[in-house]
């Protein structure tokens, strides 16, 4: 997938031993982020202003005539308070500044920092004019890793790509 990651796929589990499903940190050997949602509240607040978070998947148990939404549990959680314990940028910073939850292995000091470190290569792909998820997402979340000392994270901006069509706006 990238020049310095040998392979973005973790082990596929032999799917006829439910008790062999388990995966380690170290199965996966780089993560390839693209034009992802990496704060669910503050990509609730990009969706509001737009108009569409009445029909967005993230708001699961409310039904319109233009959405399927409302069949299923939402996405990130019931309750706005809930949505940032599922997003990585919290949790990145939770695990290094605080000793609370320790949401990545460890709190703040030696825990956090090898909790860390245990990261894989992060790979962030996000297009400039995506108006689905802003680019400011995985720029929010690059720095997150950035400050919390991930030692193997990049952000590529694609100049003009969008959401939908990031890959084709790579070639």
């Amino acid at each position: 997938c990238c020049p310095s990651c040998p392979t973005a796929h973790a082990a596929y589990p032999d799917l006829s031993q439910p008790g062999t499903w388990g995966w380690a940190p170290s199965d996966v050997h780089c993560f390839v982020g693209l034009s992802g949602v990496y704060k669910v509240s503050d990509h609730y607040d990009w969706e509001a202003g737009r108009g569409v978070s009445e029909i967005s998947p993230m708001c699961g148990s409310k039904r319109t005539p233009l959405t399927p939404a409302g069949k299923g549990p939402p996405v990130m959680g019931a309750q706005a308070h809930e949505w940032d314990f599922h997003s990585p940028t919290t949790l990145v910073h939770q695990s290094a500044t605080s000793n609370k939850g320790r949401p990545l292995g460890g709190g703040a000091g030696d825990e956090g920092k090898r909790a860390l470190e245990s990261l894989p290569p992060t790979y962030l792909l996000h297009g400039t004019s995506d108006t689905t998820v802003p680019f400011s997402s995985s720029a929010l979340y690059f720095e997150a890793l950035k400050a919390a000392g991930h030692p193997r994270v990049s952000l590529r901006g694609v100049a003009g790509g969008g959401h939908g069509d990031l890959c084709m706006d790579l070639a």
